[in-house]
């Protein structure tokens, strides 16, 4: 058939146009449906698509499909002419008896019904995808897009923005917001909304709120029909609050019984000219089985739940733990949280640890952050710029530490700059820091966030150490965090345990939830619900069932499927009930092992569905069609045939709303671009449903399916110049690398190992980083690639010294030092091996190490330079500069030689080990790295060199002015190396030791500022703290207004607490002391804690000073004492 010839616009749908049009130059009318929107997605030609073929087949009350055609730039469907209104301009302009109302929903009724009986359920049903013949009532359903198969399409909501179905009419499980499947019933709800406006004329919820609605369909009950039109029969008005029940299983539960109640309501009507009650419901029973998915003897839970997320709200961050067995329901209790959190407009976001990918660092938060992310997508350009904002500036210039583990992210806030390199324990602060702030970012007062991390028992200890880390930050609010774990699987060693223990000797508010088996007579309520039987009939069944499964809700799920699969729970269709054979339930088979059931019923699909199930189940919990015809060298198309078989079968379920019909062949056929099409992607109903496809794969074929997994995505990711999910990737070829025998391949999977251990180190999982760096020494010997098989030791070597191995570490260094050939090469380990004694507090090793690197490139230091060799070196350094001015010295070239940068480096990193324990080693470092600059040209670390030989200057020398100039070198040269490393650094020294000599204290106030906020911003955080030690005293001595700097010292000292610095917290006390002293105020509480009282105080200020060689504090008191 050609493109049909337009004449005008007939109908409007929620998503089409239907244009009244005729074909070939024929008086033969047809509609021609369209989408409306500009903005079209391929999900909504794919929906299209779905219309035409179920609206294809000879359905009666459906408008027919004639052709699926290229439209313009889409597509568009020939239908069948009807000559009508839609449902909505008929009540508009129409005034009709109650006859014509019963007759009107008896045709509606039976025109879905129609549908349901060829196993469909329409998912969208409201008055403008309805069209009705004003004269004689008949309808036609205009439009099928979101029509699915009954037992298929079963979607858990995750509570995304994006809500399929027109909202005024969808049922509570629809709205994404209470986890629940979606089934026929779901058009019962729907109907009966349209029911409600049939017969009172208006709509029971009038919010034009979608949020409020939404929360009105899951947890407000309407008014009752009859009571806004009391001319409405009490038996009508009761069908329809029947069909609008907020549980699917209290709803009639077939559109033949409702069918049959206003077939005698219409007959009552006839013979007695009014309706009388009835009792409803006699004929109603479903054909088709359905567990029912009630909550059962979970009260107490329930309430715990509600009120512990209740609390979270009011006071900040709270944790629920849940704990029990594989299969008793711990997340169908979770999901309960739904329908508060949906009242609060809040969202839900979870994650989960998988048992086959436990070397994957922070799976779980990469889960249910892309998650969030979605959800922030799928909102308003306007909303997406508000969240934008709020993560950037959360993140500030730290956003690439959360980007390199959630990629997603960059859709949001594009791609972001390398943080900057600190050290290890700067490095794990800050990523906790940053980590805490992304999540506080995702919530918000009016958007409250419910972060589910769901089978703790196989989380890595890095991802417990963040939940560790969360559940402790001051600064996160309007979060509950819930936990679930099999806690028969953990014992007192485990690191969740241990997290556990940790929290309970806190502050932070942890509630526990232990989930049972249900009890016998739950298990009988459950049979009876789902048999639609009374419960007295049911004893003798429930009973078997109890005693088979032990009251494990998943156990019984299986046994209740597998028993209706084989015909011994089946449909009495002349009874009209569901029977069962006793006989056949008591010799029923049943494993106690629940995954050798599943493995049974996997067993009866075909062989290509297996090979995609196993294949699925290797990749992991979530899997991709994309990826699966990649690894099974199976075209998109039939993949997608085959999940959806096992969509049907209830073993799988799509991760969100998804059509079957987005990788249909017909795309290629008439020549519609799918490169936007959506990658469609499902998990496993349960892990056991995972574990058990996984277990189908030969344990000797394990690791080849594993290596071919890793190499066809990782050339697939070759080819598109990305890769996504690096981790996964190296992750099989890991698993497989024993089958690897080219070399080359051997050192790519060694770098890509390094990579991963690298990034994965920066963000704190210390553990998952050795694993892989581990790995990637086993993979290569040093005469494979010399350079690369260093870096992997130095960078092996920080890894196994941040789990606690500390020979092993050194080992590590010895064997890379072994096998360098050059003296610049051994002096960069010597760097590398000083940074990681520095960065774990070990000095004296650390000055060991840099004076070993440095004599190697040719600088020889004394370990402890006495007086003399001070003064000779200063001496050298005046002399070197006599006859350089400022400018002269800022027209030096950049430094660029390897070894000199390398030099530098070296004596800049002797600033934090010689500090405290060698002062005269660190002077002598500086003077080094000035002479280096004047003679060799300038590099970052010259600006802190400069800065610090201005104070010298300043403060041995007494040329003020000399060493003012030189400080203020110091700040130009860190800006025209645009360097944060060490900027906090040049601004304390320039603003809290220099600058007072030639400048009025109040201008060194704003400096002071800024070098706490880059201190933090680049995790220095001991100079953030100095920099509010020396802002406190300049503000003092600047002549500020007393009560107003006091009242600063609450910031100031919680500042100092939270980084933990004993220097700054005691000498920021021992200012406030003498302010609070000065003002004649009583101590307060909130600042001094435990130092309230002075003896006391100056006890701990004197153990400072005596143990750790700390005396600033001490000495600040008593200079305050004396006056």
């Amino acid at each position: 058939m050609g493109v049909p010839k337009v004449l005008n616009p007939k109908y409007n749908t929620t998503k089409t146009t239907l244009l009244e049009s005729v074909v070939d130059n024929s008086n033969t009318k047809t509609l021609l449906q369209v989408l409306t929107d500009d903005d079209i997605s391929f999900n909504d030609l794919a929906d299209l698509r779905n219309d035409f073929e179920v609206s294809k087949e000879s359905i009666k009350g459906l408008l027919r499909s004639i052709d699926f055609i290229k439209y313009k730039t889409g597509v568009a469907i020939v239908k069948e002419f009807f000559e009508g209104q839609t449902l909505h301009a008929f009540l508009d302009q129409e005034s009709l008896s109650l006859r014509e109302k019963i007759i009107l929903s008896k045709n509606l009724t039976e025109a879905i019904n129609n549908l349901h009986v060829r196993g469909f359920v329409h998912r969208d049903i409201a008055p403008e995808n309805i069209l009705v013949d004003p004269k004689t009532l008949e309808v036609r359903i205009a439009s099928v897009a979101k029509t699915a198969r009954a037992i298929g399409d079963i979607i858990h909501g995750d509570l995304t923005k994006k809500i399929e179905g027109s909202i005024s009419y969808i049922s509570p499980e629809q709205t994404g917001r209470m986890n629940r499947s979606i089934d026929y019933r779901t058009d019962v709800y729907s109907l009966g909304i349209i029911y409600y406006e049939i017969f009172s004329g208006r709509l029971p919820f009038l919010s034009t709120d979608l949020l409020q609605t939404v929360y009105a369909h899951i947890a407000k009950i309407p008014t009752p029909p009859k009571e806004i039109n009391p001319q409405i029969p009490k038996v009508i008005s009761d069908l329809i609050m029947t069909m609008i029940r907020k549980n699917a299983e209290d709803r009639y539960q077939s559109l033949s019984g409702i069918l049959d109640d206003l077939t005698e309501c219409e007959k009552r009507l006839d013979n007695q000219g009014k309706i009388e009650y009835f009792t409803l419901g006699k004929t109603d029973q479903a054909t088709t089985f359905n567990i029912s998915e009630k909550l059962y003897g979970r009260e107490v839970e329930t309430q715990q739940l509600i009120d512990t997320y209740e609390k979270a709200m009011r006071e900040g961050v709270s944790l629920l733990v849940v704990g029990g067995y594989a299969g008793v329901g711990k997340t169908r209790l979770i999901n309960e949280i739904y329908k508060p959190l949906a009242r609060e407009n809040g969202n839900f976001i979870s994650g989960k640890f998988d048992q086959y990918s436990q070397n994957s660092p922070y799976s779980g938060f990469v889960q249910a952050f892309k998650a969030r992310i979605n959800q922030i997508l799928a909102e308003s350009e306007t909303k997406v710029a508000f969240w934008k904002s709020r993560i950037i500036e959360a993140l500030a210039e730290n956003g690439s530490l959360i980007v390199d583990l959630v990629t997603d992210l960059q859709h949001i806030i594009g791609d972001q700059p390398k943080a900057l390199k600190l050290g290890f324990n700067e490095s794990h602060a800050r990523f906790r820091k940053v980590f805490c702030d992304f999540v506080n970012a995702l919530a918000s007062e009016f958007e409250p966030l419910v972060f589910f991390m769901d089978d703790l028992q196989w989380a890595d200890s890095d991802s417990i150490d963040l939940i560790y880390a969360l559940l402790n930050a001051q600064e996160v609010k309007h979060i509950l965090m819930i936990c679930a774990y099999r806690d028969n699987e953990v014992n007192s060693s485990h690191p969740f345990h241990l997290m556990l223990k940790r929290l309970e000797s806190g502050d932070t508010r942890v509630e526990f939830v232990k989930v049972k088996d249900l009890s016998k007579a739950n298990v009988q309520q459950l049979v009876a619900d789902s048999l639609k039987l009374p419960v007295g009939e049911v004893n003798d069944l429930s009973e078997l069932i109890y005693k088979k499964t032990a009251g494990n809700p998943f156990f019984i799920n299986q046994f209740l499927q597998n028993l209706v699969q084989h015909g011994i729970i089946y449909f009495d269709l002349d009874q009209r009930l569901w029977r069962w054979q006793n006989t056949g339930v008591k010799q029923w088979n049943i494993t106690d092992n629940v995954v050798d059931l599943v493995v049974y019923k996997l067993q009866t699909l075909s062989e290509s569905a297996q090979i995609v199930l196993r294949l699925a189940a290797a990749v992991g919990n979530t899997f991709d069609i994309s990826t699966v015809s990649t690894i099974s060298r199976i075209g998109r198309n039939e993949v997608a045939n085959l999940v959806w078989d096992a969509v049907d079968l209830n073993f799988i379920q799509p991760t969100g709303l998804q059509s079957r019909h987005v990788n249909d062949a017909i795309w290629d056929e008439i020549g519609i671009d799918t490169r936007g099409a959506e990658n469609l992607s499902f998990r496993f109903q349960h892990d056991k449903i995972q574990q058990a496809a996984y277990f189908l794969i030969d344990e000797k074929e394990r690791k080849k399916t594993h290596y071919e997994i890793g190499s066809l995505l990782l050339s697939e990711g070759d080819k598109r110049g990305e890769i996504d999910n690096l981790y996964e990737v190296v992750n099989h070829l890991n698993l497989g690398s024993d089958l690897i025998s080219s070399m080359d391949e051997l050192i790519h999977l060694a770098k890509l190992n390094l990579k991963i251990g690298n990034i994965v180190k920066d963000s704190n999982s210390y553990e998952a980083s050795l694993e892989y760096l581990r790995k990637a020494t086993e993979l290569i010997v040093p005469s494979d690639d010399a350079g690369l098989y260093r870096r992997i030791l130095i960078s092996r070597s920080e890894a196994e010294y941040l789990n606690g191995h500390y020979e092993k570490s050194e080992k590590m260094y010895d064997i890379a030092l072994d096998n360098a050939d050059s003296g610049l090469l051994k002096a960069e380990i010597f760097a590398e091996k000083m940074k990681l004694y520095e960065n774990t507090s070990r000095h004296a090793e650390a000055i060991q190490s840099a004076l070993e690197g440095l004599r190697l490139l040719g600088l020889t230091l004394p370990e402890k330079p006495g007086t003399l060799n001070i003064m000779k070196n200063l001496v050298q350094t005046k002399l070197m500069l006599r006859n350089k001015t400022i400018d002269d010295l800022k027209q030096l070239p950049v430094m660029e030689q390897p070894e000199l940068i390398l030099k530098m480096k070296i004596l800049m990193n002797l600033w934090g080990p010689a500090y405290l324990s060698n002062p005269n080693l660190l002077v002598l470092a500086i003077l080094k790295l000035v002479q280096l600059s004047v003679k060799m040209g300038n590099a970052p670390e010259s600006a802190l060199a400069f800065a610090f030989y201005g104070y010298v200057s300043c403060a041995q020398l007494k040329e003020f002015e000399k060493g003012h100039e030189y400080a203020k070198l110091g700040l130009w040269l860190n800006d025209r190396f645009n360097d944060k490393t060490y900027r906090a650094k040049v601004y304390v020294i320039y603003a809290g030791c220099v600058a007072h000599w030639r400048e009025p204290f109040t201008d060194t106030v704003e400096w002071l500022r800024k070098a706490n906020l880059v201190g933090q911003e680049s995790n220095d955080l001991v100079y953030a703290g100095y920099a509010y030690n020396f802002l406190s005293k300049n503000q003092f001595w600047s002549g500020e207004h007393l009560e107003s700097l006091t009242n600063k010292f609450v910031e100031y000292v919680h500042f100092a607490r939270s980084i933990q610095s004993q220097t700054t917290l005691h000498h920021l006390l021992a200012v406030a002391r003498m302010l609070y002293n000065l003002l004649g105020w009583e101590y307060s509480k909130d600042i001094f804690q435990d130092s309230m009282d002075e003896n006391h105080h100056l006890k701990q200020m004197t153990a400072l000073a005596e143990d750790d060689g700390i005396w600033l504090p001490l000495v600040c008191h008593r200079i305050h004492q004396a006056y």
